[in-house]
């Protein structure tokens, strides 16, 4: 059974109740384009999903947070300033940590061990920490197995639950297939409902494992290359746990007349019965969008219609105040009909614009793939093209200072990521010129950044 599978059967095996009032959630529904011929064809239109959330309104408190730290002290952590930088993001975390808050830290190289649990003490976990060192191999398997341990022990305290792993991700010693590791991230996510962050430390850090842990554990990958970016990293990764209103997040599609969803950007969709896709955490003052590219095959029976009603989405999440899943809101979206000229010209630019720059953030996986085949130059010529084409698409929403009818909330989130995108390609564009980091290490760089463009988050500007 998949990780998506195995996530949704404990959606499913969690009592359902309807709250919808309750959570300050705004679900907004665009499409490109306003309607469509009316005649018998089969349609595409890109439907684009935005999440909204508000501040906190709840009248009682929320539970209290229980981190779980896993730390790679394996030798491979001593190169660079790997270690320094690992310790100094723990330390960021002990002392932002609310007083009611727990902290438990493991640490594992050849073995691993508890180095403390259940503390609030600062000085006590700083004592702890800086008393440890970088040694011997590195068996990630057996910090699982002691987090796992550790998780059971505490799984009935009613508290929200996150595990960070920092490390390189060089495994030289017990489990080292990547399938076997993520088995574990995958039943610890799903039997104690721990969301689970990873942090890739330095430049040659394992990426495709350490980005896969976090998606199977429903959470954050985040990349601290040095110290400059590590405490923003970090802050931004503890804030977002400390704003959660919700876990395990989904989107619930149903498709009627005989639409079906082709193609999801950024994120996977698991396409059965129940079109299902896995969106992680609900947080307070955040937004995000999911851009979708339905199919809707019209027939003679259906031309008899003004409109129809192709598609439910429903937003579902498990409420961290009760543990219960909870259907948040829905929205159904309608597919309308014209004969007039002038009116099936009429797009929504907004998701034209959105739809242009999730076409760029794919290609941006090209760029990555020339650079770990050593085709410097030619991932250049590439990056430049694009870096181009989204100066192109920037401007465009730059000078568009409204649009007409459309929701100004899309707007003002597609010139943010527009921006967003864009000062990460400048960076990377300023790195190949510099000539300072290998051929590796901008591979690292650039689908970081695709990653983090892909599923575009308000919570992660900065990053």
């Amino acid at each position: 059974m998949d990780y998506l599978s195995l996530t949704y059967l404990f959606v499913l095996m969690t009592p359902l109740t309807v709250a919808a009032s309750q959570f300050p959630v705004q679900l907004s529904i665009s499409q490109e384009k306003k309607f469509f011929p009316h005649e018998i064809s089969t349609y595409i239109q890109h439907v684009n999903v935005q999440i909204k959330t508000g501040q906190s309104v709840q009248t009682h408190s929320k539970p209290p947070q229980e981190l779980f730290l896993v730390l790679d002290t394996s030798g491979s952590m001593a190169s660079g300033k790997k270690w320094t930088n690992a310790v100094l993001a723990i330390e960021s975390i002990i002392r932002n940590m609310n007083s009611e808050d727990k902290l438990h830290l493991i640490q594992y190289n050849s073995r691993s061990s508890i180095v403390f649990e259940n503390e609030n003490d600062h000085r006590i976990m700083l004592n702890a920490l800086h008393a440890l060192y970088p040694t011997g191999g590195t068996n990630l398997m057996t910090g699982f197995d002691q987090a796992i341990t550790l998780v059971k022990k505490y799984s009935e305290r009613l508290t929200l639950k996150r595990l960070f792993l920092f490390s390189d991700g060089h495994i030289n010693e017990g489990v080292t297939q990547h399938t076997q590791l993520l088995k574990e991230v995958t039943y610890m996510k799903t039997i104690y409902e721990i969301t689970i962050c990873s942090f890739g430390i330095g430049a040659d850090f394992d990426e495709k494992l350490m980005t896969n842990i976090a998606d199977h554990g429903s959470g954050d990958y985040f990349f601290i290359q040095g110290a400059d970016s590590m405490k923003k990293v970090v802050d931004i990764a503890y804030k977002g746990f400390q704003s959660v209103m919700g876990t395990n997040a989904y989107l619930k599609i149903t498709t009627k007349n005989d639409a079906h969803i082709v193609d999801v950007y950024g994120y996977e969709l698991k396409n059965d019965e129940n079109q299902i896709i896995s969106i992680g955490d609900i947080r307070y003052d955040d937004m995000m969008n999911i851009l979708l590219q339905t199919e809707v095959k019209i027939t003679e029976k259906l031309l008899e219609q003004s409109e129809i009603d192709y598609m439910i989405i429903e937003l579902w999440m498990t409420d961290v105040v009760d543990r219960s899943s909870k259907l948040v809101t829905s929205k159904s979206v309608l597919f309308s009909f014209s004969k007039n000229e002038e009116e099936l010209k009429d797009l929504n630019k907004v998701v034209a614009r959105l739809v242009e720059l999730q076409q760029i953030q794919r290609r941006e996986k090209e760029v990555t793939k020339l650079l770990r085949a050593q085709r410097v130059q030619d991932a250049m010529k590439l990056k430049q093209k694009l870096a181009k084409e989204l100066e192109f698409t920037s401007k465009t929403l730059d000078e568009e200072s409204a649009f007409d009818g459309e929701d100004l909330t899309t707007f003002e989130y597609a010139k943010d990521q527009a921006h967003t995108m864009k000062r990460r390609s400048n960076d990377m564009v300023s790195s190949f010129s510099s000539g300072i980091m290998t051929d590796a290490e901008l591979a690292k760089q650039n689908e970081y950044y695709t990653k983090l463009s892909e599923k575009y988050k308000k919570a992660h500007h900065d990053l």
